[in-house]
């Protein structure tokens, strides 16, 4: 009986997959940029690169997905959204305008966050994240 083998998939392919969808939206959008001038019509469409407001999360939201994902991630805080923060792995794109959240803090805040009640866990995830690790490690110290 053979076993089914798993396709020899290059490390990082998703991450791939989610920059060709990103150049695509991209070319999407230039292309009905440039039929809209060419028309001397108004562009009607804006390009963002993440439409959803569902892929921003909180910060103990992001606390407890490095905690079961095991590894160190990067974070930024949306303009458009207060107290949500976009999530992507460390090593990949531009480093900058992004916070690294190691494993260590992250699993600092998530304790905290657990122990606490519905009320103080919102008044923690209002606090920018190097605040909020500081409070956290006094509390865990203590």
């Amino acid at each position: 009986m053979t076993q089914k083998q798993k396709p020899n998939v290059p490390f990082g392919y998703a991450d791939l997959l989610e920059q060709r969808n990103d150049l695509l939206a991209a070319l999407e959008y230039v292309q009905h940029a440039l039929a809209c001038w060419r028309d001397n019509e108004p562009i009607l469409r804006v390009w963002r690169k993440n439409p959803n407001s569902e892929d921003a999360m909180t910060l103990t939201q992001v606390c407890s997905k490095i905690v079961t994902d095991k590894t160190a991630m990067c974070i930024r805080s949306r303009k458009d959204a207060p107290q949500q923060y976009d999530v992507k792995p460390m090593f990949t794109g531009n480093k900058h305008g992004w916070t690294l959240l190691d494993l260590f803090t992250a699993s600092a805040i998530n304790s905290v966050a657990n122990a606490i009640n519905d009320i103080n866990r919102d008044k923690l995830n209002s606090l920018p994240p190097l605040r909020a690790a500081e409070i956290c490690f006094s509390l865990l110290k203590g």
